[in-house]
Protein backbone atom coordinates (compact mmCIF):
# COMPACT_ATOMS: atom_id res chain seq x y z
CA UNK A 1 0.00 0.00 0.00
CA UNK A 2 1.61 3.66 -0.72
CA UNK A 3 1.86 6.28 1.68
CA UNK A 4 -0.92 9.02 2.41
CA UNK A 5 -0.84 11.52 -0.15
CA UNK A 6 -1.36 15.15 -0.09
CA UNK A 7 -4.22 17.59 -1.73
CA UNK A 8 -1.04 18.06 -4.07
CA UNK A 9 -1.12 14.62 -4.79
CA UNK A 10 2.58 14.32 -3.65
CA UNK A 11 3.09 12.10 -0.82
CA UNK A 12 3.27 13.59 2.77
CA UNK A 13 6.57 14.09 4.33
CA UNK A 14 6.64 13.56 8.02
CA UNK A 15 6.89 17.71 9.23
CA UNK A 16 9.97 17.05 11.34
CA UNK A 17 12.20 15.17 8.60
CA UNK A 18 11.09 18.20 6.42
CA UNK A 19 11.81 21.06 8.58
CA UNK A 20 15.53 19.74 9.75
CA UNK A 21 15.71 19.51 5.25
CA UNK A 22 15.45 23.18 5.74
CA UNK A 23 18.31 23.53 8.14
CA UNK A 24 21.73 24.48 7.69
CA UNK A 25 23.77 23.63 10.95
CA UNK A 26 26.79 25.09 9.88
CA UNK A 27 25.78 28.95 10.47
CA UNK A 28 28.06 31.48 12.17
CA UNK A 29 29.52 30.60 15.38
CA UNK A 30 27.77 33.35 17.77
CA UNK A 31 30.78 35.06 19.50
CA UNK A 32 29.05 34.56 23.35
CA UNK A 33 27.20 31.81 22.79
CA UNK A 34 30.17 29.93 21.03
CA UNK A 35 28.30 27.13 18.74
CA UNK A 36 26.85 27.66 15.66
CA UNK A 37 23.77 29.51 14.48
CA UNK A 38 21.35 26.84 12.99
CA UNK A 39 19.99 29.15 10.18
CA UNK A 40 16.80 28.12 8.58
CA UNK A 41 16.97 28.50 4.67
CA UNK A 42 13.29 28.37 3.73
CA UNK A 43 10.52 30.52 3.47
CA UNK A 44 10.89 33.65 5.27
CA UNK A 45 7.94 35.68 6.69
CA UNK A 46 8.09 39.11 4.88
CA UNK A 47 6.90 41.24 7.77
CA UNK A 48 8.81 39.66 10.77
CA UNK A 49 11.96 38.50 8.99
CA UNK A 50 11.54 35.44 11.07
CA UNK A 51 11.59 31.80 9.04
CA UNK A 52 7.99 29.86 8.23
CA UNK A 53 7.05 26.09 7.69
CA UNK A 54 3.98 25.43 6.78
CA UNK A 55 2.37 22.20 8.59
CA UNK A 56 -0.40 19.65 7.60
CA UNK A 57 -3.88 21.77 7.46
CA UNK A 58 -2.21 24.72 6.09
CA UNK A 59 -0.36 25.87 9.19
CA UNK A 60 2.02 28.21 9.48
CA UNK A 61 4.39 28.50 12.05
CA UNK A 62 7.62 30.45 12.74
CA UNK A 63 10.56 28.06 12.28
CA UNK A 64 11.89 28.87 15.68
CA UNK A 65 9.03 28.15 17.75
CA UNK A 66 8.74 24.48 15.86
CA UNK A 67 12.09 24.03 16.72
CA UNK A 68 11.36 24.70 20.32
CA UNK A 69 8.22 22.29 20.16
CA UNK A 70 10.41 19.39 18.29
CA UNK A 71 13.12 19.17 20.48
CA UNK A 72 11.01 20.43 24.25
CA UNK A 73 7.25 20.86 24.65
CA UNK A 74 4.65 22.97 23.27
CA UNK A 75 4.41 26.90 23.91
CA UNK A 76 2.58 28.06 27.03
CA UNK A 77 -0.11 30.34 26.25
CA UNK A 78 1.24 33.84 25.70
CA UNK A 79 4.97 33.18 25.95
CA UNK A 80 7.42 33.55 23.58
CA UNK A 81 9.77 31.93 21.66
CA UNK A 82 12.92 34.42 21.82
CA UNK A 83 16.67 34.57 20.49
CA UNK A 84 19.66 34.49 22.88
CA UNK A 85 21.48 35.01 19.56
CA UNK A 86 19.28 37.39 17.83
CA UNK A 87 19.58 35.85 14.32
CA UNK A 88 16.01 35.60 13.55
CA UNK A 89 16.21 32.47 11.19
CA UNK A 90 18.22 30.80 13.75
CA UNK A 91 16.71 27.40 14.98
CA UNK A 92 19.52 26.32 17.06
CA UNK A 93 17.67 25.01 20.01
CA UNK A 94 20.04 25.85 22.92
CA UNK A 95 19.83 29.76 20.99
CA UNK A 96 16.54 30.04 21.84
CA UNK A 97 14.67 30.21 25.12
CA UNK A 98 10.75 31.05 26.30
CA UNK A 99 10.02 34.28 28.13
CA UNK A 100 7.08 36.60 28.76
CA UNK A 101 7.13 40.53 26.16
CA UNK A 102 8.95 41.66 29.65
CA UNK A 103 11.53 38.95 29.25
CA UNK A 104 12.08 39.92 25.25
CA UNK A 105 12.32 43.48 26.08
CA UNK A 106 14.55 43.06 28.66
CA UNK A 107 16.77 40.39 26.75
CA UNK A 108 17.16 43.39 23.73
CA UNK A 109 18.26 46.06 26.04
CA UNK A 110 20.50 44.19 28.05
CA UNK A 111 21.88 43.77 24.12
CA UNK A 112 21.88 47.17 23.68
CA UNK A 113 19.37 47.22 21.07
CA UNK A 114 16.88 49.01 22.40
CA UNK A 115 15.54 52.72 20.74
CA UNK A 116 13.26 54.08 23.74
CA UNK A 117 14.22 52.68 27.04
CA UNK A 118 11.88 52.79 29.25
CA UNK A 119 11.70 53.56 33.21
CA UNK A 120 14.25 53.73 34.88
CA UNK A 121 16.44 52.61 31.71
CA UNK A 122 15.57 56.13 30.17
CA UNK A 123 18.51 58.60 31.15
CA UNK A 124 15.64 61.22 31.05
CA UNK A 125 13.51 59.27 34.40
CA UNK A 126 13.59 61.46 37.23
CA UNK A 127 11.46 58.67 39.39
CA UNK A 128 12.32 55.36 40.18
CA UNK A 129 9.83 52.40 39.75
CA UNK A 130 9.35 52.83 43.73
CA UNK A 131 7.88 56.50 43.53
CA UNK A 132 5.75 55.46 40.73
CA UNK A 133 4.04 53.32 43.15
CA UNK A 134 4.11 55.70 45.57
CA UNK A 135 2.68 58.25 43.40
CA UNK A 136 -0.32 56.12 42.32
CA UNK A 137 -0.67 54.75 45.89
CA UNK A 138 -0.78 58.32 47.45
CA UNK A 139 -3.29 59.36 44.50
CA UNK A 140 -5.80 56.25 45.64
CA UNK A 141 -5.92 57.13 49.10
CA UNK A 142 -8.02 60.07 48.16
CA UNK A 143 -6.04 62.74 50.44
CA UNK A 144 -3.98 63.84 47.81
CA UNK A 145 -4.12 65.78 44.08
CA UNK A 146 -1.95 65.46 41.15
CA UNK A 147 -0.42 69.29 42.58
CA UNK A 148 -0.04 68.16 45.63
CA UNK A 149 1.78 64.73 44.98
CA UNK A 150 3.45 67.35 41.91
CA UNK A 151 5.04 69.05 44.61
CA UNK A 152 6.21 66.18 47.18
CA UNK A 153 7.87 64.72 43.94
CA UNK A 154 9.10 68.00 42.45
CA UNK A 155 7.61 67.06 38.90
CA UNK A 156 4.65 68.58 37.27
CA UNK A 157 0.74 68.17 38.12
CA UNK A 158 0.60 66.52 34.43
CA UNK A 159 3.46 64.29 34.91
CA UNK A 160 1.33 63.32 37.92
CA UNK A 161 -2.28 62.93 35.96
CA UNK A 162 0.02 60.78 33.33
CA UNK A 163 1.31 58.09 35.86
CA UNK A 164 -1.93 57.86 37.11
CA UNK A 165 -3.74 57.07 34.23
CA UNK A 166 -1.10 54.92 33.22
CA UNK A 167 -0.20 57.17 30.57
CA UNK A 168 3.53 56.85 31.40
CA UNK A 169 5.04 54.01 33.29
CA UNK A 170 2.62 51.42 31.79
CA UNK A 171 5.26 48.53 32.55
CA UNK A 172 4.82 49.43 36.58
Amino acid sequence: MAGKKGCSGRPRTDPIKRFWSHVNKNGPIHPVLKTKCWVWTSTINKKSGYGQITLPGHLKKYAHRFSWEIDFESIPEGLNVCHKCDNRLCVNPDHIFIGTDFDNEQDKWRKGRGKHPIGELNGYAKLTVNEVIQIRQLYATGKHTYVSIANIFHITFQTVHSIVKYKIWKHI
